[in-house]
């Protein structure tokens, strides 16, 4: 989410795990297997932001922009 980090041109925005976005995994990525928010969980953090970046370039978007269709929950 873009509050979290400072705008830039210049810098990617940090995408951000949080128990919504590892809800929605569970319920909608199976193949990605489960994410766990501990701090020993750096490879669930790698697989989270791997997807993003593979949505953002099928969906021609930024990563920031697919993570905000998570937390839309339409």
């Amino acid at each position: 989410m873009s509050f979290a980090t400072e705008a830039s041109d210049e810098v990617a925005t940090t995408p951000i795990m949080d128990r919504i976005v590892v809800k929605w995994f569970k319920n909608h990525c199976q193949e990605v297997g489960p994410l766990w928010l501990t701090w020993h969980s750096a490879n669930s953090y790698r697989r989270y932001t791997e997807r993003m970046a593979e949505w953002a370039v099928v969906l021609g978007s930024e990563p920031e922009q697919v993570e905000q269709l998570i937390f839309r929950r339409d």
